[in-house]
């Protein structure tokens, strides 16, 4: 979610004291980055034809919203550079 701007204006960690520039990232069928080390911050993946969180296959979309398929209790921090 961004509060303003472009996602370039702001840096992630997945730890709140240290910055480490990642980001918990759900895939739709895909748990990989669920976990620390997640995933870089610039990380992105997109496949044509198929927009939308939600397309359905393995890999296919992902979002660093994630108590949806992720662990609860994981939680993205983000700085406005």
């Amino acid at each position: 979610m961004l509060f303003g701007g472009v996602d370039t204006d702001y840096h992630c960690s997945i730890d709140k004291v240290i910055l480490n520039y990642h980001a918990f990232v759900s895939g739709w069928g895909d748990p990989t980055f669920c976990f620390a080390p997640g995933a870089d911050e610039d990380y992105s993946k997109e496949q044509a034809g198929n927009p939308g969180y939600n397309c359905g296959g393995f890999g296919c979309a992902y979002s660093a919203w994630v108590i949806d398929h992720c662990n609860i209790g994981q939680t993205n921090y983000c700085w406005e550079r």
